[in-house]
C-alpha cells in the first residue's frame, strides 16, 4: 500500500511539473488585402484560447513600425478561457505592401508568439509622398539608390521632386560626386508643383570599388541648404566575360592573415603595422582600391604584385594607445576574379596606462586577473583574519549579473 501511494504521489509530482499553459491562436497572419489610404486607421482582433493545465498571464505586446497594439488580455486566463489582441495599422503616409510583426510575451511561454498583419496601401490619386526634404523641397525618394553597379556602367536614377511652400523654388546644385551629373526637368518650381530630378551616375569616372557613399548638397532660392542627400552605389568589376584561359592564368591573392590583433601585432615598422600579401597567380595582381573603417590610417599599399611575389599594405591605428575595445575593417579590392573584395579585421584593447601612484591602487588587466585570481583571494582571506585587508576586488557589472556570478569577496560597482 505505501508502494502503490507513492508511486501515485510521484506521478502527482511530474504532472505539476509538467503542467502549464498553453496559448493557441485562431489565426497568427491576417490579410487585410488592398485598402485604401484615407480609410484607415484599420483594426483586427486577434482570438486565442489557454488549451493548456495552468492559468496564463500576457506581459508585453509589441508591435512593428506603423502598427499598434490597442488592447490584449491583462489579467490570468484560466484553462479554457479565451483571450484577444487587438492590432491597429495606420495606413496615413503609408502607400505600397507591408507585412508587420506584433510579438506576444508572457512569463509562462517558452518563447514569444509571432503574429503577423499584411496588407497593400492603396496610393491616395495625386498626393506626394515625401521621404526627404531640403527647405520647401521635397523627395519622394530619402537617397539615390544605384545599387550594384559594373565599372564602365551608366545608370539613370529618377527623383520625384514637389515644393510643398508658397513661393517658387530655384533649384541648384553646389556639391556632387564628379562621377555624377544631375538633371532637373525644371530648374524652378512654382508653389505645390511637381518635377522630377535625373541623377546619371558615370561609373567609369569613378576610382572607388565596393560600398560608396556621397553627397549631394543643393542651393535654394541663392542660399546655400546644409541638408545632405546621400548616393549609395556598390561598384564592382565584372568578370563574367573573360574566357577559360583568362581565368586559369588570373591572378590570386592570399592574405598571410585576416584577423589582425593589433595589441599584441609585433610590426615590422616603429610607427605602423602591415598586412602582408602574396600573389600565388600566373598574371600580375592589380591592387584596384583599398578603403577601410574609422580610427584607420591607410598609409601605403602596392598598385600591382607579380606572380609569386609578395607585398605588404602599411595602415596605422590612430591614436592607438588611447583605444579601448575597438574592431574595424581594411576592405582590398583586386582583379582577382576569385577574390574581388577581400576583408581583413582588426581589433585590439589597447587601454591608456593609468598612474597607479596618483590613483592609489595597482591596475591589472582581465586576462592578467584571471591568472593570480586564486593567489588575490587567498591573500584577502589571509589579510581579512589579520584585518590587514592590503587589495580589494572591484566587480564592474550589472547588478543582476553580479547575483548570477562574481568572484567571492569582491565589491561590486554597477
Amino acid at each position: 500500500m505505501r508502494k502503490l501511494f507513492l508511486v501515485i504521489l510521484f506521478f502527482l509530482i511530474i504532472s505539476v511539473i509538467l503542467a502549464k499553459p498553453i496559448i493557441k491562436f485562431d489565426e497568427t497572419v491576417y490579410d487585410f488585402g488592398k485598402i485604401k489610404e484615407e480609410g484607415g486607421p484599420y483594426e483586427h482582433t486577434f482570438k486565442f484560447k489557454n488549451i493548456g493545465d495552468t492559468p496564463l498571464k500576457l506581459t508585453r505586446v509589441k508591435a512593428g513600425c506603423g502598427c499598434t497594439v490597442a488592447s490584449w488580455s491583462t489579467g490570468n486566463i484560466l484553462p479554457g478561457e479565451k483571450g484577444f489582441v487587438k492590432v491597429v495599422y495606420d495606413s496615413n503616409n503609408r502607400p505600397g505592401s507591408f507585412h508587420k510583426k506584433i510579438m506576444v510575451y508572457s512569463f509562462d511561454l517558452e518563447k514569444p508568439i509571432e503574429l503577423m498583419v499584411k496588407g497593400e496601401v492603396l496610393p491616395t490619386p495625386g498626393k506626394f509622398y515625401a521621404k526627404m526634404t531640403v527647405g520647401d523641397l521635397q523627395f519622394d525618394k530619402n537617397r539615390v539608390t544605384v545599387g550594384r553597379i559594373k565599372e564602365n556602367e551608366v545608370r539613370t536614377v529618377t527623383i520625384n521632386t514637389y515644393n510643398k511652400g508658397n513661393a517658387p523654388i530655384k533649384i541648384a546644385v553646389t556639391s556632387k560626386p564628379k562621377y555624377v551629373t544631375i538633371k532637373f526637368d525644371k530648374n524652378v518650381l512654382q508653389p505645390k508643383e511637381k518635377g522630377k530630378m535625373a541623377v546619371v551616375y558615370i561609373s567609369e569616372r569613378c576610382n572607388k570599388y565596393g560600398n560608396i557613399n556621397d553627397v549631394i548638397t543643393f542651393e535654394i532660392n541663392g542660399k546655400p541648404n546644409k541638408r545632405k542627400y546621400y548616393v549609395y552605389s556598390y561598384r564592382y568589376k565584372d568578370f563574367s566575360k573573360l574566357s577559360k584561359q583568362a581565368k586559369e592564368n588570373a591572378p590570386h591573392i592570399k592574405l598571410m592573415s585576416k584577423n589582425i590583433n593589433f595589441s599584441t601585432l609585433k610590426s615590422n615598422h616603429k610607427e605602423f603595422d602591415t598586412i602582408r600579401i602574396l600573389n600565388y597567380g600566373k598574371t600580375d595582381l592589380d591592387i584596384l582600391y583599398v578603403t577601410c573603417s574609422d580610427k584607420i590610417k591607410i598609409i601605403s599599399y602596392p598598385k600591382k604584385i607579380a606572380p609569386k611575389e609578395k607585398s605588404e599594405i602599411v595602415f596605422q591605428i590612430k591614436n592607438k594607445n588611447n583605444i579601448n575595445a575597438f574592431r574595424g575593417f581594411i576592405k582590398i579590392y583586386t582583379n582577382d576574379p576569385s577574390h574581388f573584395e577581400n576583408i581583413i579585421t582588426i581589433y585590439g584593447n589597447a587601454q591608456k596606462k593609468l598612474d597607479e601612484k596618483k590613483l592609489g591602487f595597482k591596475y591589472i588587466s582581465p586576462d592578467k586577473f584571471w591568472e593570480i585570481k586564486d593567489k588575490i583571494i587567498k591573500e584577502n582571506k589571509k589579510a581579512k583574519k589579520n584585518n590587514n585587508q592590503k587589495s580589494v576586488i572591484l566587480d564592474v557589472q550589472d547588478h543582476e549579473s553580479y547575483e548570477k556570478f562574481h568572484i567571492k569577496g569582491a565589491k561590486n560597482i554597477p
